[in-house]
């Protein structure tokens, strides 16, 4: 009999604002798409097709088993539905009065079912959708025992990204109650891929007529409750890769870790003691776009979670400080974030911040020749 393993089948609660209507029919399609347009002003002589992405188109098709008429109405149907009451006993019409579904939208959430209180890491979320039912009465009366549901969703102009007026987000997939901050830290990189520990790039050069491509990268750093101090009389300088420490509050091996000490975080290749208190730490410094500096004997060295890293070069404020000898594209058009032009020879510093000012990269001294 063939085999298979590393199998998984999730099965999925539906909730609408907040209220778990039924546990939803395995292999039901939750499908998010990212659709392109072939622009038409193209060059078909050479072959040069340009394609531009227009955005998502996200919906759902999905069945619910064992739904009460009351949840039914009460939720999916709210809106086209409308309650009649006499007494003790109630009713639903349907109704063929026009309603704005946009206005009656609702948030949908799917959540697997095995997930832990409290835990939205696996959720897919809707934050305005447009719930469709198509009703079939089989045998209990009381409940319909299969609802097959379609859902379109509807960008949430409340969650326009700062800096995009006219974006906003159809759903999401992880925790919905995570709220957006800004990176404790900014790089800038030459390519769309930025490698560990994550560093930025200080210098570049631009010849004559030439256009460069810079992507910015964020990084999220959160301490952990681990700590220890550095044990150096002399101090150490913004170049010392050799940290010496003492009093290490946990049994943990730092190797292969990130630490932070003051606002720098330094990437940990070797630590000699192990598991114990004391010993030295082989540092790459200036990790995850952080300054190196000078630290003095006795400061605190916290322990960090994984850093996040991801790529923000669409979300962050481009400027060059001397647009005389080269410019930095900061519009929203596609392409432009980041596009670095050669002007005249000279030198200019390009940075990259956050829609605040805060933070801001370190310089990209950028030559021109």
């Amino acid at each position: 009999m063939p085999s298979i393993s590393n199998a998984r089948i999730n099965s999925y609660n539906m909730l609408i604002d907040g209220t778990d209507v039924g546990i939803v029919k395995t292999g039901s399609q939750i499908t998010i798409n990212q659709s392109t347009v072939q622009l038409s002003d193209v060059d078909q002589y050479f072959g040069t097709v340009a394609e531009t992405q227009v955005g998502w188109a996200v919906n759902a098709q999905v069945t619910l088993y064992e739904v009460n008429y009351s949840t039914l109405m009460s939720l999916i149907a709210s809106g086209k539905v409308n309650n009649v009451v006499s007494g003790t006993s109630t009713a639903y019409d349907f109704d063929t009065v026009p309603v704005n579904l946009v206005t009656n939208a609702a948030e949908v959430i799917f959540r697997p079912t095995d997930a832990a209180s409290g835990d939205f890491s696996n959720d897919v979320v809707f934050w305005k959708a447009n719930v469709s039912v198509t009703l079939q009465l089989m045998g209990d009366r009381t409940k319909y025992q299969e609802i097959p549901v379609s859902i379109t969703a509807y960008p949430d102009t409340s969650r326009a990204r700062s800096g995009y007026p006219y974006s906003a987000t159809y759903a999401r997939i992880g925790s919905y109650a995570i709220t957006a901050t800004d990176p404790s830290y900014i790089g800038i990189v030459p390519g769309r891929t930025s490698y560990a520990p994550y560093m930025h790039l200080p210098a570049a050069t631009l010849d004559a007529g030439a256009v460069q491509q810079f992507e910015a990268f964020g990084a999220w750093v959160t301490n952990t409750s681990t700590t220890a101090a550095i044990n150096d009389a002399t101090d150490i300088n913004a170049t010392d890769t050799a940290v010496v420490y003492d009093t290490k509050s946990a049994a943990t091996d730092f190797t292969g870790k990130y630490i932070k000490i003051d606002s720098e975080v330094l990437y940990v290749s070797a630590d000699s003691g192990g598991t114990g208190t004391s010993g030295t730490l082989t540092c790459t410094r200036a990790a995850c776009y952080s300054t190196g500096a000078s630290h003095l004997d006795n400061a605190t060295v916290t322990l960090l979670e994984t850093p996040i890293i991801y790529r923000i070069t669409n979300a962050v404020e481009w400027a060059s400080s001397v647009t005389a000898d080269a410019t930095v594209g900061n519009s929203n058009t596609t392409g432009n974030k980041g596009k670095c032009t050669h002007v005249s020879s000279g030198s200019t510093n390009i940075t990259a911040a956050a829609s605040d000012g805060t933070p801001t990269s370190k310089n990209l001294v950028l030559t021109c020749s």
